[in-house]
């Protein structure tokens, strides 16, 4: 009904763009109040839009990722979803790291276990060992040579096996010039000097700090902002944020900084830095989010 569309796009305005509702007809962001039997209603509405968008002709698959940090809340509403019998077109992915899990994950998963006969199958993922990483210079560096094997060990030292972190500490290899490419099309390092380099960090988290380390103060303050914001971000409220704090410059300064066009080009321009380091990534002309949780 359109009415209950309407009320699932209050919660999820880009339903809007699913069920076809003219520019500017849709349904306005509101907050809703948190009463049992508007979230019954919406529980309802949410698995029977799963099964509206689920066919045996186009079957849905839904990841959820970061799931140690979602709420009670959406963990009722995940369960609600994951035992509907009727949903048989439908796979459901969540992922979420087990050091930082909440009790209540497991309990919904028992539940889940026990309120339905469909197959709950657990995926532990795992840091890369020395035979993946070696494996993954191969065919990078397009290399099986000795030095290959010996970069991988010093690799998995360095990273712990940490896929986010392995390809960081080889870009800022690349970065550092200890790992370059000819003009031939080579790949090159001296295995020795990328030991020796003491700039080059001696464990996982250094790896992103000392990628942050070399922006210019400018580019720092930015993502500082941007880090308190949350993982996703509005440059807008950078910019606000950002020219609050630059006020006690010098008077003869201020008429020139107080241009909005100004204030956009700074935080625009730190912001494509990060981008260009993989510290951050642009979702749209106006929102960013962060490459991985831990550089925010």
């Amino acid at each position: 009904e359109g009415d209950d569309t309407g009320f699932l796009a209050k919660v999820i305005p880009k339903v809007a763009y699913i069920v076809g509702f003219p520019d500017n007809d849709g349904p306005q962001k509101e907050s809703l109040k948190a009463s049992a039997k508007e979230f019954a209603k919406f529980k309802l509405l949410c698995r029977n839009f799963i099964r509206a968008v689920s066919t045996e002709n186009s079957p849905l698959v839904l990841f959820l990722d970061d799931l140690q940090w979602a709420d009670s809340a959406t963990l009722e509403i995940l369960k609600e979803l994951m035992t509907d019998a009727e949903s048989s077109n439908v796979m459901i992915v969540v992922a979420y790291r087990d050091d930082e899990l909440p009790g209540s994950i497991p309990k919904m998963e028992l539940e889940v276990k026990r309120a339905s006969k469909l197959d709950v199958t657990d995926l532990p993922i795992r840091n890369l060992e020395r035979e993946d990483i070696n494996e993954m210079l191969a065919t990078l560096l397009e290399s099986t040579t000795d030095e290959i094997f010996r970069l991988s060990e010093l690799v998995l030292r360095k990273t712990s096996g940490n896929p986010y972190f392995v390809t960081q500490y080889l870009e800022l290899l690349y970065a550092e010039k200890l790992l370059s490419k000819s003009d031939e099309g080579t790949w090159a390092f001296n295995i020795d000097r990328v030991r020796a380099e003491t700039y080059i960090c001696d464990n996982v988290l250094s790896v992103v700090t000392a990628r942050i380390s070399r922006l210019r103060p400018t580019d720092k303050k930015v993502l500082h902002i941007a880090s308190c914001l949350g993982f996703e971000f509005d440059i807008r409220i950078i910019e606000q944020v950002y020219k609050g704090e630059e006020q006690n410059v010098t008077e003869t300064n201020r008429p020139a900084l107080d241009s909005n066009v100004l204030w956009r080009e700074k935080v625009m321009a730190s912001l494509g830095v990060a981008v260009r380091d993989g510290l951050l990534e642009k979702k749209t002309s106006v929102s960013y989010r962060f490459s991985h949780d831990r550089i925010q």
